[in-house]
């Protein structure tokens, strides 16, 4: 993985100069790196425009965060967001306005959803295990005449979209917008290790923005005392929220503002990746008990499984990691454990080294136990010794195995998102909010004002959980107020 600094070297070294050694004032400047910043600056790369991007921590993407363990540097594993949707139909997703929209829904080869089949839509984008779950769901649903039918049984508008990921983790995303960005202008200019502080009117130039310089070390980025102004005559927003209400800025103070920024709940999620020598929990999860797993009588056909754990199994084909790694079939296994989720991300044909994700999880013990113990490696990322303690004995229930049948990882990252600028891992909507009345009010907080919030957590969608909500929120901020060029 290229990290924030090395990336901006290879791309310009003429860049990273100190700021106080330019006289630069932005025609727009964009803040934060994640895939909302860097997607806002790859939009107007060419819109003939001096910006900046500015982004808090030494990396670029944001929750975007693909990592190596230095003994399996060929498989990359995602601390943050690791797969995205693609829509694969014109459905708004808002199931109330279904019926009217209905007639007119469409397949994106733009085949109306009416004079399908269920089994031919399907077809055109799941694979056959897929199929066969779905179908599994639905029962005689599924023989309806139509595809269009099956959304009545699909919240969240689920059976339209596909998930994605990239073969060489999901951060070459932002990193390639980046370079992208960079190489359409040598006006444009990206700036790591810079906190927004505050935003002033500035009659002459529009605004001064004022930055705290930070540092980060083994992942971890800290203040530091020095400032530095910029001016900009636009401003784009793109920061977490907790970030966002940290901003001195007059406009995001008054009171209806500051109340629709904080319409949001903060939810947990963390995940544990350990590292072993060999991938043992493949010894204890055979094709025969995923195939019987996936029937009905699971406790007659699957005899290794105890009764009191048969409801720790709930098997999911994972097509995002199958078709990255092309090994043997490895499902996601979905308990009512505290890790929740686990996933075999594969082993390294460099060293034959394996990679679990132990948890995906919503509980909050894992930050509590991260504080405790000693940690496994280096890096701010490493678990402690308590977490991988507790990770395995959740592991051995799931496997139905003795804990001491499961091999001393060699290392482990965590990560919880629950520090600045992040609050956790993503949020939603609190009960009762207008998504509609939030955008109007968020994107463009000042009518006087050219300061603009692209947001997944303010955008038009009830969380901030998929990426694809932030970049419909600058879509909509470039195509209204800056044009399409």
């Amino acid at each position: 993985m290229v990290d924030g600094n090395t990336l901006l070297a290879v791309l310009c070294v003429t860049m990273v100069m100190s700021l106080a050694d330019r006289d630069v004032c932005h025609d727009v400047t964009v803040v934060g790196g994640g895939i909302g910043g860097t997607y806002a600056a790859w939009k107007l790369r060419h819109h003939e425009l001096n910006i900046g991007l500015y982004e808090f921590s030494d990396r670029l993407g944001g929750r975007f965060y693909t990592y190596r363990f230095p003994e399996a540097p060929d498989i990359p594993i995602e601390l943050g967001a690791m797969r995205y949707l693609t829509q694969k139909t014109n459905f708004s997703g808002d199931l109330s306005s279904l019926q009217k929209e209905l007639p007119f829904i469409v397949s994106d080869d733009n085949a109306s959803l009416s004079d399908q089949t269920i089994s031919e839509f399907f077809s055109k984008y799941l694979s056959d295990e897929a199929i066969e779950m779905v179908t599994n769901i639905l029962k005689f649903n599924s023989h309806n005449p139509t595809a269009a039918h099956v959304l009545h049984f699909m919240p969240e508008n689920f059976n339209v979209d596909v998930y994605m990921t990239i073969s060489e983790g999901i951060q070459q995303l932002p990193e390639h917008l980046v370079k992208q960005f960079i190489g359409a202008s040598r006006n444009h200019s990206v700036h790591t290790n810079h906190q927004l502080i505050s935003i002033t009117r500035n009659s002459v130039d529009g605004y001064t923005l004022g930055f705290m310089q930070t540092v980060t070390s083994d992942g971890k980025t800290s203040p530091t005392s020095q400032f530095i102004s910029v001016c900009s005559h636009r401003v784009i927003l793109t920061v977490p929220p907790p970030a966002l209400l940290q901003i001195n800025l007059e406009t995001l103070q008054q009171r209806h503002i500051l109340s629709t920024l904080k319409t949001l709940n903060y939810h947990v999620g963390v995940k544990v990746f350990l590292l072993y020598d060999y991938p043992w929990w493949r010894d204890h999860l055979i094709k025969s008990d995923i195939d019987s797993l996936n029937s009905y009588d699971s406790l007659h056909k699957c005899p290794k499984l105890k009764n009191q754990y048969s409801n720790y199994y709930d098997i999911l084909h994972s097509g995002y990691t199958d078709n990255r790694y092309d090994e043997h079939i490895r499902p996601t296994l979905i308990s009512d454990l505290p890790i929740d989720m686990t996933l075999d991300f594969g082993i390294s044909n460099r060293t034959g080294r394996a990679v679990l994700l132990a948890a995906y999880s919503v509980h909050d013990l894992w930050s509590e136990l991260q504080k405790n113990g000693e940690k496994l490696n280096l890096g701010h990322h490493s678990v402690s010794t308590e977490v991988v303690r507790h990770a395995h004995m959740y592991l051995a229930k799931l496997y139905n195995i003795n804990m001491t049948v499961i091999p001393t990882p060699t290392a482990g990252v965590i990560s919880h998102w629950d520090q600045y600028p992040y609050k956790e891992a993503f949020s939603t909507s609190k009960t009762g909010v207008d998504k509609e009345t939030v955008w109007r009010t968020i994107h463009k907080p000042s009518a006087v004002d050219n300061i603009f919030i692209a947001s997944g957590s303010y955008s038009k969608r009830t969380s901030d959980a998929w990426s694809e909500y932030c970049l419909e929120a600058v879509e909509g901020i470039i195509s209204t107020y800056f044009g399409n060029n």
